[in-house]
């Protein structure tokens, strides 16, 4: 990712038993300028509520899980078996 980039990640919240499916925070990464957040390796994390309050979270939140993906810059991607095909 260049710096400046963003990426958001929108999530849904499933009830089983209501038996309904509503929308879940939007997840939110941006590469910031070398060294301005190095503790998550210039990545901020913010995170935004279906009703568009800022999500609480700990930078580590997100970047705990992330960290593992150095490799990939940082970037997770779903196991092949969840992701949808390009026909669906």
């Amino acid at each position: 990712m260049t710096v400046g980039s963003i990426l958001a990640k929108k999530s849904i919240s499933l009830s089983i038993k209501k038996k309904k499916v509503r929308p879940g925070p939007l997840f939110i990464m941006t590469k910031m300028d070398t060294r301005s957040i190095p503790e998550t390796n210039d990545r901020l994390y913010p995170g935004l509520q279906p009703n568009g309050k800022v999500m609480k979270i700990k930078k580590s939140f997100c970047h705990d899980c992330h960290e593992a993906f150095e490799v990939s810059d940082y970037l997770a991607y779903p196991v092949e078996e969840v992701r949808l095909g390009q026909d669906q």
